[in-house]
């Protein structure tokens, strides 16, 4: 019981950090399989990719905060849209944060992370496996699109 509260509240303080404009909240973005939203390697250079791996407590590269519209990750990097495509497959990646660029811009809502041209954050193929990419997407609610937030338990 103490858990599912504590997941509700932990759920409701990210959503409101999108919403207010200096907010910040660390956190871990848990998708399809349990598996967190990750950087692969842990890299801290433009064109990272990001992927799903499984949550680790020691894993700096699964700390996300939000900021404004940002999702900022390991290297102070945002969450970013490849040359602010919106095809479906287009691929998610880190870069340096560039304040009002269409495609940094995320919204959290329904579970769902919403991106430039209203695509989802999205598991390719809804695959679980370590590494997996994750991509751009038409919105259709299926679990390679669902995301919950948990509170940060990396170390600083």
């Amino acid at each position: 019981m103490k858990r599912a509260i504590w997941s509700a509240l932990s759920a409701a303080a990210g959503l409101l950090a999108f919403g207010v404009g200096n907010a910040c909240y660390a956190t871990q973005i848990l998708g399809v399989g349990g598996k967190c939203l990750d950087v692969a390697r842990g890299a801290t250079t433009n064109g990272a990719d990001v992927e799903i791996w499984q949550c680790g407590p020691r894993s700096p590269n699964q700390r996300w905060t939000f900021t404004g519209e940002n999702v900022v990750g390991i290297g102070g990097k945002c969450l970013d849209v490849g040359g602010g495509g919106t095809a479906n497959g287009t691929r998610v990646q880190m870069w340096d944060c560039k304040p009002g660029s269409p495609n940094q811009r995320w919204n959290f809502r329904d579970g769902q992370l919403i991106g430039i041209g209203h695509k989802c954050l999205d598991v390719v193929g809804g695959n679980t496996d370590n590494g997996t990419l994750v991509v751009l997407w038409d919105c259709h609610g299926g679990p390679n699109q669902a995301w919950s937030l948990r509170p940060s338990v990396i170390e600083p």
